[in-house]
């Protein structure tokens, strides 16, 4: 840099960011085996998900659908349940 003088408050910025691919059916397992465990509470899953884009407005949903933090209330009916598959990332699944 040729002919730039820099003077003592004159500073550069730099930042790097990895990017590293991630699998989200791995993470999405992962969370709900956490959630199933007790360890890991259900706004820390909707936050680490790549599919939520509004966590409080999801959460407002949920609410207003009556799921709280117990698994019990997941169900939606006696033949549906919360569930994630290795082969796609639905969370309403036919487990009948």
């Amino acid at each position: 840099m040729q002919g730039i003088v820099f003077n003592d408050d004159d500073y550069i910025d730099v930042e790097f960011n990895y990017s590293k691919p991630i699998n989200q059916n791995e993470l999405l397992q992962n969370l709900k085996t956490q959630w199933e465990m007790g360890a890991i509470s259900l706004q820390t899953i909707i936050e680490k998900s790549e599919i939520t884009q509004d966590v409080t407005q999801e959460l407002a949903r949920l609410k207003s659908e009556n799921i709280g933090d117990k698994k019990e209330d997941i169900k939606t009916d006696e033949n549906k349940e919360l569930a994630i598959t290795e082969n796609d990332s639905e969370i309403d699944k036919e487990v009948g």
